[in-house]
């Protein structure tokens, strides 16, 4: 069985560019840059045609979260997914997750009223430590979560990894059609960690093939964007549905998409060329982008239902 081998953590400053991005596109997703299409409507989403506002916002901006998780976990495979690693991984993004949860929560509602607030939901206990309490800081669950599936996926042999990515994908399509038939919400909601388990799959294998795939980048990358566009054909076809509106407020699945795994896949190959070297700018980026998606939720910004136009107050 061919175990994934620790690479010496030399600075991988192509992935400076994805931290540095990504981090901004969430802040572009949050309030809508690319302003908003007839996908967002409940009158026209079943009838809309996929436009230029949709693939900024479905296609590049929606990337970020994925490109985040599968960047820091396809480092932590590479690092050999041991315990120690696992063990500071998770404790650091439990403090993350506790503060920022605990800080937008007291300062949106005040500490009385989210303390009532979360006891009077109607959600489990469980969906409500998944959601982060319906923050956005989910994607600290779903990263714990993904490290544990990539501890556990890096001790299994190739076949079974490469097996088990394909059905995770598989399971991303089929999700809609799955909530659609039972109304089963949670299947295609944003704050799903099935989502996110692919890119478990994925950073073990890139990780334990990252010599092959260097020297066949261009190839791999070209194959990734070509399953990733046909995945979004697909998905623009048949992924709508009333349930899926009825969860995310718009007529297509925001994560819960096969095209995003293969986009993510893609640009982290992309990046991972070692010829790329980063300057001061996107240095500073790189190193503060954390810092941007935690914090970004409490600048003075709002969402606009308007098609074309976003404001900032």
């Amino acid at each position: 069985m061919r175990m994934v081998q620790p690479m010496k953590r030399d600075h991988i400053e192509g992935l400076d560019y994805i931290r540095a991005t990504m981090s901004i596109f969430v802040v572009c997703w949050h309030i809508r840059v690319a302003g908003v299409s007839g996908i967002f409507y409940k009158s026209s989403y079943l009838d809309h045609q996929f436009c230029f506002t949709d693939f900024l916002n479905f296609h590049i901006f929606l990337l970020s979260v994925h490109a985040f998780i599968l960047v820091s976990n396809y480092l932590f495979a590479a690092d050999g997914a041991g315990v120690t690693v696992l063990i500071r991984r998770v404790a650091r993004i439990m403090v993350l997750l506790t503060f920022w949860t605990a800080a937008y929560l007291i300062v949106s509602h005040g500490l009385t009223e989210a303390i009532k607030t979360l006891q009077a939901s109607d959600r489990s206990l469980v969906v409500l430590i998944v959601r982060a309490g319906g923050t956005i800081y989910y994607f600290f669950v779903s990263i714990i979560i993904c490290y544990l599936a990539t501890f556990v996926i890096a001790k299994t042999n190739t076949i079974v990894q490469g097996i088990l990515f394909v059905l995770s994908v598989g399971f991303l399509e089929a999700a809609p059609y799955i909530a659609d038939a039972t109304g089963g919400i949670f299947l295609c909601s944003y704050w799903s960690p099935s989502n996110f388990i692919p890119y478990a799959f994925a950073a073990v294998i890139l990780a334990k093939y990252r010599a092959v795939i260097d020297r066949n980048r261009l190839l791999v990358v070209l194959a990734a964007t070509l399953i990733s566009l046909a995945l979004a054909v697909w998905e623009w076809h048949y992924s709508i549905g009333d349930v899926i509106f009825l969860a995310e407020k718009q007529g297509i699945p925001s994560y819960t998409r096969g095209s995003l795994v293969f986009g993510a896949i893609a640009v982290l190959v992309l990046a991972t060329d070692k010829r790329i070297r980063s300057g001061r700018v996107i240095k500073f980026m790189s190193t503060n982008s954390l810092a941007l998606y935690c914090i970004h939720p409490f600048l003075p910004i709002r969402l606009t239902q308007t098609p074309t136009r976003y404001s900032i107050l």
